[in-house]
């Protein structure tokens, strides 16, 4: 009885002809091909048209959808062979580097001037001096022309010269000097106690003048000196820079004639009492020039 033909095998099977022919092929390749990224294609290539690749029916673990050689897993062989991919540097994972946070707003020149506060309540209370010299003024005018030195008088200017001028001059110093020294005061708590006793001693002055006594003038002389030299004393912070230039050099020499200025007016409060000199005219209108043109002017000048 003749046997049947067996039926010819067609190659798409594990033990096919194309199956055997492409494993030959591949296997010469590899022993001509260095190993490195080029053997590991070539090995993928031929696990896609292998058997449990794309034209042997079912995928293997190796295969994408749609019979596309899917990447080797991490630590496979050909990942090894192809070398560190990029953005690895060995098994680490190279970060971006971070964005630097923004600068404070706080740093450089803005730093270093004191609160608002402090120049504020300076300017608030040469504000009420205004008002209190527009007082002054109205009640000594009639006689200011005929009798410059009469207590009416003599009160009102400094009024106006302390606890307006002189008050807003400092409140503006104690801004202004760290903004061009680059500097901060040497404490805000001294700037606060500066300003009340530069109040006090404002309005003491004058009305020991108009009224009396005698001992409410040298008082007031006393806790104003000592407002000034509070005030010197915290402003030589910003002032001891050396890049303020022209601004600097002139707050330093006001500052000077203020201390100066204050000195003759404290002794003249005294003599007042103590009778050591005859306060002739031209020694008060030295004084008066030493406050007016050296402080007050020469600080206008500066910081224009």
């Amino acid at each position: 009885m003749p046997e049947t033909p067996r039926p010819q095998d067609t190659g798409d099977g594990p033990g096919g002809v194309t199956g055997q022919v492409t494993g030959q092929v591949t296997g010469q390749v590899g022993e001509i091909l260095p190993p490195g990224p080029a053997r590991a294609s070539t090995e993928r290539d031929h696990r896609g048209c292998s058997p449990g690749g794309s034209h042997g029916g079912a995928q293997g673990p190796s295969s994408g959808p749609a019979g596309i050689p899917a990447s080797p897993p991490e630590g496979s062989p050909e990942d090894s062979a192809q070398g560190p991919t990029p953005g690895h540097r060995g098994d680490e994972v190279q970060q971006a580097p971070r964005a630097r946070p923004p600068s404070s707003p706080l740093a450089g020149p803005g730093a270093t001037v004191p609160r608002a506060s402090v120049p504020l309540s300076f300017l608030a209370a040469g504000g009420i001096g205004l008002i209190g010299f527009g007082l002054a003024v109205s009640l000594a005018a009639p006689r200011a022309v005929e009798a410059p030195n009469l207590p009416g008088v003599v009160a009102a200017v400094h009024v106006g010269v302390l606890a307006f001028l002189t008050t807003s001059v400092l409140g503006a110093l104690h801004q202004f000097a760290p903004v061009v020294g680059g500097r901060p005061l040497r404490s805000e708590t001294v700037a606060r106690v500066t300003m009340v006793a530069m109040v006090v001693a404002a309005w003491l002055l004058p009305t020991g003048f108009a009224h009396g006594p005698e001992a409410l003038i040298a008082t007031g002389g006393v806790i104003g000196a000592t407002a000034v030299c509070l005030a010197a004393w915290n402003l030589s912070g910003p002032l001891a820079s050396r890049d303020g230039g022209v601004p600097v050099v002139g707050l330093r020499i006001s500052l000077s004639y203020l201390v100066l200025t204050v000195a003759f007016g404290v002794t003249y409060a005294f003599d007042r009492q103590a009778g050591w000199f005859a306060l002739a005219p031209n020694r008060v209108v030295a004084h008066a020039h030493l406050g007016l043109l050296g402080w007050l002017g020469l600080t206008y000048i500066a910081v224009a």
